[in-house]
């Protein structure tokens, strides 16, 4: 039973990820965002999954570039080969089903694994719908509810899904994406500034776009 969940649920979470990339250029795919999307690019934060993907994808290209500053060089070409593999789609799917049920269980204590996997099944993988019904509350009432409760969750889903760096992240996807709507431009927010508070302290503006990211990288 848990399998077949399991499977269905990746089979569901890979739309998302074929849905995202089909909204990149090709040429952004081909360069630093395909590694952005690999290695950071996962399904779980406040907005829906396909937006989390693309918004986790960009930040985490531009916050955390391959070595050289942006230069091509060897090195970094043997890196992006090291991290597109043919089953890269497949590996950020299985590490984000597994970020989402960390997660759940975290806002939702009572629910074993099994459980966690059916309320995602029947909430098509979206994290806040799925904790919409564990707790039987609507949607909109439970993204109030969540957010205290956003840095922890968003951790746990980073540190389960082998994110590199899952304390920026949580910190970026607890302090900053709440603010979005889907229907925002998100590169545009991406490299626009922004306020972000970090550990209760709030930072100068910072920016999201290469130039300003070790800002943010101080703060990790």
């Amino acid at each position: 039973m848990r399998r077949a969940t399991r499977r269905d649920l990746l089979n569901v979470i890979h739309r998302y990820y074929l849905d995202a990339i089909s909204r990149r250029p090709p040429a952004e795919l081909r360069t630093t965002l395909a590694r952005g999307l690999l290695v950071g690019g996962h399904c779980f934060g406040p907005l829906g999954p396909v937006h989390n993907i693309i918004v986790n994808s960009i930040w985490y290209a531009d916050a955390f570039p391959l070595r050289g500053g942006g230069a091509d060089t060897e090195d970094d070409d043997e890196e992006v080969r090291a991290i597109l593999p043919t089953d890269g789609i497949f590996r950020i799917c299985h590490r984000s089903l597994q970020g989402l049920v960390a997660s759940l269980r975290h806002y939702y204590p009572s629910l074993s694994t099994d459980d966690a996997l059916y309320q995602l099944m029947n909430a098509d993988a979206d994290l806040s719908a799925a904790v919409a019904l564990a707790n039987g509350t609507t949607r909109s009432s439970t993204l109030q509810a969540m957010a205290s409760q956003n840095l922890v969750a968003f951790h746990l889903a980073a540190e389960a899904a082998q994110h590199p760096n899952s304390t920026t992240f949580a910190h970026f996807a607890s302090s900053v994406l709440p603010t979005v709507s889907a229907q925002h431009d998100i590169p545009s927010f991406l490299s626009s500034t922004v306020s972000f508070q970090l550990g209760g302290s709030t930072t100068s503006p910072l920016c999201y776009c290469r130039d300003c990211r070790m800002n943010l990288l101080s703060h990790h």
